[in-house]
């Protein structure tokens, strides 16, 4: 599990990632999923939907210090997800991560997008 930080804008380090390495770009929308559906079940929320139609699990990766970053830091993360997958449309886990960034108006907020 890692997070490729190139830039602190996480526009700029999605772009900057999916230039300098795109196979490592596409691996990361997954392994972001993994995290983030494991705190969107701390949360009580539902876990984010693989390509094969099951659920990443929420208990995996839970005390991994990219997982712990990344709680203190969910509106980066979710912005640089957001936008590794406008680059990435058609990747099986950027379609699950835009369906659900879709249903949820605090994606909207932190990006200051109008819905």
């Amino acid at each position: 599990m890692q997070l490729f930080i190139l830039d602190p804008d996480p526009r700029e380090a999605a772009k900057l990632l999916s230039q300098v390495c795109p196979l490592r770009a596409r691996k990361q929308i997954i392994e972001t999923n993994q995290s983030l559906s494991t705190i969107l079940g701390e949360q009580g929320m539902e876990p984010l939907t693989k390509k094969d139609g099951s659920k990443y699990s929420t208990k995996t990766h839970k005390h991994h210090p990219v997982t712990q970053w990344m709680r203190d830091n969910l509106d980066w993360v979710l912005a640089f997800q957001y936008h590794l997958s406008e680059i990435y449309p058609d990747h099986a886990a950027s379609v699950s991560f835009l369906d659900f960034f879709k249903g949820m108006r605090l994606g909207y907020l932190v990006l200051g997008l109008d819905r």
